[in-house]
């Protein structure tokens, strides 16, 4: 795998507490190489690429807390009947307009996909709950989140008993996303993509900007592959090293642009730890 190195100046989430502030320049960030590695295979080239599908874009609505435990555990059960038919094409609409088609599966086959057993729930906590029985399902349209903003796709959208909602599953094949489905490990931050696709806009919760003790700068670097654009993150407080500095706890937006060696296009952009990025189209204010 070729990297190329790029510095950058860049942030991270930070909470300002009180008391007694170590100051200085942190220790210097190295390049994230072991984040790009989890994504080496990732086919960026590929059009349409793999969907990196990150979670659901609407919330279900849980009646009871059980129900929502549930669900978190992956744990269903049938009690009714389901649809029989496959959707002819299932179709997956982002807000820039890029539309794909690709095969249907079932409401069967979605409800198994759904009941996976791996949950990001402990397994502790899901031994004794209690599954959500299904009642029924229809075929319809869903937001999903992905890397790249809100996607609409045509859906399964299953009934249960304790959900005043519908719990949403794409209808779209399992090799269409990256891994077969939803991804786990997402950053906590965004970004938006300007110059054509050659500068990162990220956007954080950190220290002031400021040029007092509580303020700080940030700083960092990149590492690009033919895959993935890995971000690594530095904080270089204001204040003197051993200083005593008493700082509020609020948390500012701050945002910086970083440029890239090459267009992103098709690569995904990930954290020093490997965690996805979303890159959200127009500005992070008004959301993915």
């Amino acid at each position: 795998m070729r990297l190329s190195l790029a510095a950058a100046s860049l942030a991270v989430l930070v909470v300002v507490g009180c008391g007694r502030a170590s100051g200085g320049v942190t220790p210097i960030v190295s390049p994230p190489a072991s984040a790009l590695v989890l994504w080496q295979g990732f086919p960026a080239g590929e059009h349409p690429r793999p969907i990196v599908w990150i979670g659901n874009a609407s919330p279900n609505g849980f009646t009871t807390d059980g129900g929502k435990i549930a669900a978190m555990c992956n744990r269903f059960a049938l009690g009714g009947s389901l649809p029989k038919n496959l959707p002819p094409r299932a179709v997956a609409t982002w807000t820039d307009g890029s539309t794909f088609a690709y095969s249907g599966i079932s409401a069967a086959q979605a409800l198994s996909a759904m009941s996976r057993p791996t949950p990001p729930m402990p397994p502790s906590d899901c031994a004794s709950v209690n599954p959500l029985v299904i009642s029924g399902a229809r075929l319809g349209i869903f937001d999903f989140n992905t890397d790249r903003g809100k996607a609409q796709m045509t859906a399964w959208l299953f009934t249960a008993t304790g959900m005043s909602g519908e719990f949403a599953y794409p209808a779209v094949t399992p090799v269409a996303f990256w891994n077969g489905g939803m991804i786990s490990g997402i950053s906590g931050h965004g970004a938006t993509l300007e110059a054509g696709g050659r500068s990162l806009t990220y956007r954080f919760w950190g220290a002031s900007a400021d040029s007092g003790p509580c303020g700080a700068s940030y700083k960092g670097v990149l590492l690009e592959s033919s895959s993935a654009v890995a971000i690594a993150l530095q904080m270089i407080p204001n204040s003197a090293p051993g200083a005593p500095v008493a700082c509020d706890a609020m948390a500012r937006e701050r945002s910086i642009s970083v440029a890239l060696a090459s267009p992103l296009g098709g690569r995904v952009v990930v954290d020093a730890a490997g965690d996805v990025v979303p890159i959200c189209p127009g500005t992070l204010s008004k959301g993915c």
